[in-house]
């Protein structure tokens, strides 16, 4: 009889803990995603300017301008409960830089 009572107390425990981990995982998971890619990379950073790539199989490339002086590049994941923002990578783009210039002076040596 101890013995039952002893195992429908640890099956309760064990079901309390499974579902405190799916909380805290469930929740940050569901807030961090979106329905449309875009908008989770504005969620991430309203002021980017973003230039569509390509979109296959649940992944999505985004080419993007931020503060007008910094070029970037970003996937954008689709997961469970939507789309979620990748690691985003940018640098400087320079300023008055004569690309045409350098590239035909190395053409032609």
């Amino acid at each position: 009889m101890k013995t039952r009572s002893i195992s429908k107390i640890s099956l309760t425990v064990f079901i309390g803990i499974l579902i405190f981990i799916f909380l805290i995982w469930f929740i940050p998971e569901k807030s961090d995603s979106y329905s449309e890619p875009q908008e989770a990379l504005l969620a991430f950073d309203k002021d980017l300017l973003l230039i569509p790539g390509n979109k296959i199989n649940g992944d999505a490339l985004f080419f993007f301008i931020k503060d007008k002086n910094h070029l970037g590049a970003t996937f954008v994941k689709e997961g469970i409960f939507g789309w979620k923002t990748g690691m985003l990578t940018w640098s400087s783009i320079g300023n008055k830089r004569n690309y045409y210039t350098k590239f035909r002076n190395n053409v032609g040596s």
